[in-house]
């Protein structure tokens, strides 16, 4: 299945719900405003498309007008990956838990390793012995490496051995699990950035990135995650998990809107290949039903 067709699959609920609002000639301005709430775009983005498109008589110009808009929203956010020479590309994973992070990192583990990077996992998820075990599960089914401690062990001391087992054995990637509890836990929040804190005596560009696992299916509550998150360390981008059990798909654009953190991967399942990398205009044209 291409990229496009497995999009339009995971995204299909979306697109059920914006279809209300297309009739066979015309954009029904009311239904639109109610279905653009309903699957989560907000309310600051549903006026703005409202207002661009209600004296519009031509639904063919409106909806590529609406599109136009929307990709803009996911392009005005960039991001450039280049993996260094000489040294692991780092990146940290946060996340509350349950969002799929473990998941969604052997996913993309997986994906590397297919591009030909040599790939290490850190588990630093030390609150919780069963996210040890999750990851030491993928490691083995993927055949990479995974550096752990125990349950109740230093997060930050285990993240830095890590670092340099990953400098020391030539890694390209070292990708970092990091504990998941709520949110508002001022402790977890510390413990990350400690984690971070520590990597940086490593070398100052460690971590390359820091992703966070969003669940699309509980749409504008991702707000709030996200900035409870960065106000405690920087994001560089965000990992959409669960976008194929969800009609909330529009929560994406409030959220690189406000925070200005673009959108790097999805997951459109529940495979291990089910995880593309974010395209604004191939999203776009798989949440519209025309």
């Amino acid at each position: 299945m291409g990229i496009i067709s497995n999009l339009k699959r995971a995204l299909s609920r979306t697109s059920i719900i914006l279809s209300k609002s297309i009739a066979k000639d015309k954009i029904i301005i009311s239904e639109l405003e109610k279905v653009m709430l309903e699957a989560d775009f907000g309310f600051g983005i549903t006026t703005d498309i409202i207002d661009m498109v209600k004296n519009s008589s031509d639904k063919e110009s409106a909806i590529e007008e609406i599109k136009s808009y929307l990709i803009s929203i996911l392009q005005s956010v960039e991001f450039k990956r280049e993996f260094p020479k000489g040294k692991p590309y780092i990146r940290m994973f946060v996340g509350v838990n349950g969002v799929g992070k473990t998941t969604s990192i052997a996913k993309i583990a997986k994906s590397d390793k297919r591009n030909g990077k040599k790939v290490m996992l850190a588990a630093c998820d030390t609150f919780r012995a069963a996210a040890i075990e999750q990851l030491e599960i993928w490691s083995n089914r993927l055949s990479v490496p995974v550096v752990k401690g125990s349950y109740g062990s230093d997060p930050a001391s285990i993240a830095y051995k890590a670092a340099e087992e990953a400098i020391e054995n030539m890694y390209d990637e070292l990708l970092i699990d990091t504990a998941g509890r709520l949110h508002t836990n001022r402790n977890l929040m510390a413990e990350m950035e400690k984690i971070a804190r520590v990597l940086k005596k490593i070398d100052s560009d460690f971590p390359q990135e820091t992703l966070i696992i969003l669940d699309a299916s509980i749409g504008q509550n991702n707000i709030q995650q996200a900035e409870k998150f960065a106000s405690s360390i920087p994001l560089s981008g965000i990992v959409l998990a669960k976008i194929d059990g969800t009609a909330k798909g529009g929560s994406i654009f409030p959220i690189v809107r406000d925070l200005k953190i673009p959108v790097l991967y999805m997951c459109t399942g529940e495979g291990l290949d089910d995880i593309v990398m974010f395209d604004p205009v191939e999203f776009v044209e798989s949440i519209f039903p025309v």
